[in-house]
C-alpha cells in the first residue's frame, strides 16, 4: 500500500479530511453472543465522512420505501438486557414490544458489512496523516457543505440526537 491509499477513502478514492471509523462506546457482555452488542469489536475499516453519511442516507432511504408503516417516535437503538434492567417488568415487556413492532434501518461498514449501532467517531490520527501529505502536495481540505444540521449532527439521522 503506499501513503495514498492509506490516505485515501475507500469509497470515493479522495483523500479521507474527515475521515471516521466505527468505534463502539459500549458492549453488553449479558446479551445472547449473537446480539450486536455483545463484546462486539469494531471492524476498523475507515471512510471519509461525507461518503458514510451517504451510505447510511441510502440505508435509510431504502428502509423507508420498504417500511412506510414505520414510525419514527419510537426508539431505534435495540435494548439490551442491561438497559431494560432500569425498567419495571410490565415497562420491559411494552417497550420490547413496540421496538420489535418498530424494526429499524441495519446500517452497515461498507467494506466488510459488519454492523453499526452507533454514530462513527473522527479518526484524528488518520485526519492528521492526511492534512501533513496534503501539505506536502499542495493540497487543503475542502470547505464541506453544511447539509442543513451542525457537523456533530450529521449522525443525528440515522443513531438518534445527542443527548
Amino acid at each position: 500500500d503506499s501513503l495514498d491509499d492509506i490516505v485515501s477513502c475507500e469509497i470515493c478514492t479522495l483523500p479521507m479530511w474527515t475521515p471516521v471509523t466505527y468505534a463502539p462506546l459500549f458492549s453488553d457482555p449479558e446479551a445472547p453472543p449473537d446480539h450486536p452488542h455483545h463484546n462486539r469489536l469494531a471492524c476498523g475499516h475507515i471512510f471519509c465522512q461525507p461518503c458514510l453519511v451517504d451510505w447510511f442516507q441510502s440505508t435509510l432511504d431504502q428502509f423507508a420505501t420498504a417500511n412506510p408503516h414505520v414510525r419514527k417516535d419510537i426508539p431505534t437503538l435495540p435494548l439490551a438486557p442491561a438497559h431494560l434492567a432500569n425498567f419495571m417488568p410490565y415497562d420491559q415487556q411494552m417497550l420490547v414490544a413496540r421496538v420489535a413492532a418498530n424494526p429499524r434501518p441495519r446500517y452497515t461498514c461498507p467494506s466488510c458489512r459488519a454492523d453499526v449501532w452507533q454514530r462513527p467517531a473522527e479518526c484524528f490520527a488518520i485526519k492528521s496523516l492526511v492534512e501533513m501529505v496534503g501539505k506536502k502536495q499542495g493540497d487543503r481540505a475542502p470547505q464541506l457543505e453544511p447539509k442543513g444540521l451542525p457537523p456533530s449532527d450529521y449522525w443525528a439521522p440515522f443513531f438518534g440526537a445527542r443527548h
